[in-house]
């Protein structure tokens, strides 16, 4: 590890191990992606050593750039994954995609109301509430109690099909930031094969956050799907290293005398400096 990457672990020593797990899931998937090339990342299992002192990824090739933005994808992945699953001190889950607890108990109390008024049986809507509300106009937020209160629309489709954010979605914003500060390197990058890295990482990063996905869980009454509660999960890591292979096949090679001036100027011909 380096300085930087030794004091981010004493820092945050449970991201860090999510770090090193993200990292041997993206050496495995590298692996299976190259299973029939001639070279099959193999040589990325070093002992005691991060795969990116190895020499192949310090070269221009196919390899070492799909090599690299799987390995920053693997990390954001495992740390975004280990948020969700309460197991990092630094994280949880998604505060942008949480519902607050109390209007997703709201919205389940409407809709068993609006079964039972279409059954035409009479109640009371204060008695009617779930247990652990009833009884805490006190402790209930003024605007849910009144929504609460409200009388329910005859309208038979005002609730169907309709969701909100409930769950725990991956906490991928984190994952991010951590992989970026984890692998890429502070200030501005002083060669084309620097420039190339971040670049990569970034790609394996970007396809990560691309392919998200939205989970739902079903509430309404016998079987019915009136209401979901849905969340964001990360891409199953196989779908990342079938992307990237997809890249991978379509790699540039960049001119390696190239000034370090942001841009890349490709090469018609093979050379050092390929990226994804």
């Amino acid at each position: 590890l380096s300085k930087r990457q030794m004091r981010m672990c004493m820092r945050n020593p449970d991201v860090t191990a999510s770090a090193l797990q993200g990292i041997q899931v993206a050496i495995h998937e590298c692996q299976h992606q190259l299973r029939g090339h001639r070279w099959n990342c193999s040589s990325l299992e070093g002992f005691g050593r991060l795969p990116h002192h190895s020499t192949i990824l310090s070269r221009g090739l196919r390899e070492s750039a799909f090599s690299l933005a799987l390995l920053a994808a693997g990390v954001a992945h495992s740390v975004a994954s280990a948020c969700s699953m309460g197991k990092l001190r630094g994280c949880s889950c998604d505060a942008k995609r949480r519902q607050d607890d109390d209007k997703i108990r709201l919205k389940l109390t409407q809709l068993q109301l609006q079964t039972l008024q279409k059954g035409g049986v009479a109640i009371d809507m204060a008695k009617s509430l779930p247990s652990e509300l009833n009884g805490r106009r006190g402790n209930l937020p003024t605007n849910l109690h009144s929504a609460l209160m409200k009388p329910l629309s005859d309208e038979p489709n005002l609730m169907q099909d309709t969701w909100m954010w409930g769950g725990c979605s991956h906490d991928l914003r984190f994952g991010e930031r951590f992989s970026r500060d984890w692998l890429d390197s502070r200030g501005s990058p002083r060669d084309i094969h620097a420039r190339m890295r971040i670049h990569n990482n970034r790609v394996g990063r970007q396809i990560v956050t691309d392919h998200m996905t939205r989970k739902c869980k079903c509430h309404g009454t016998s079987g019915s799907c009136q209401f979901k509660t849905c969340w964001y999960v990360s891409p199953d890591f196989r779908l990342v290293g079938t992307l990237l292979k997809e890249k991978f096949s379509s790699a540039i090679f960049v001119n390696s005398q190239n000034k370090n001036n942001g841009v890349f100027n490709p090469r018609t011909e093979n050379g050092a400096g390929g990226s994804s």
